[in-house]
């Protein structure tokens, strides 16, 4: 191929020898088909629905039009995958349109520690927005309605420094 990436069609330039000589040559359209083991939906999927070994399954397919954008068993796991579209039974999970479960969703319930000076005290609060364990977010306490910026340490629960 003349390309470092992987091209499912191809312009290759082929030569025919008779007995050591070159007889002729030609260029011909040659087609590449990639097959992969990737999740496809085992049933429909409806958009927001969470991946599992319940709803997707590992077939064999062709991916030569989409090897950049499938799912593998190894991707799904100790991920939480969300899918940000439907999808119908049989059809290839495409990374594109999926994502990665935040450990804090916006409007969600979180649990907010307060550390200063060895003291750590816990109150409740609402995120303000989502994001993974080391991303700061706002909160807003139920009880003051007052905010806060924390860094994310786990699932639903936020660290806040005084």
């Amino acid at each position: 191929s003349n390309f470092d990436k992987f091209v499912s069609r191809d312009i290759k330039k082929v030569y025919i020898y008779s007995n050591g000589h070159l007889e002729t040559e030609f260029i011909v359209s040659v087609r590449t088909l990639a097959y992969k083991n990737v999740l496809c939906a085992r049933t429909q999927l409806d958009r927001e629905a969470l991946l599992s070994s319940a709803n997707v399954i590992s077939k064999k397919m062709e991916v030569s039009a989409n090897i950049d954008y499938i799912l593998t068993e190894k991707m799904l796991q100790n991920k939480n995958i969300i899918t940000k579209k439907w999808f119908r039974e049989g059809e290839i999970i495409d990374k594109r349109f999926v994502r990665i479960k935040p450990d804090v969703e916006r409007n969600s319930e979180v649990q907010a520690y307060f550390k200063s000076n060895g003291v750590m005290i816990m109150i409740n609060g609402i995120a303000m927005s989502e994001g993974m364990v080391g991303d700061y977010i706002d909160i807003q306490n139920s009880t003051y309605k007052r905010k806060y910026r924390g860094r994310i340490i786990g699932a639903n629960k936020v660290l806040i420094n005084i």
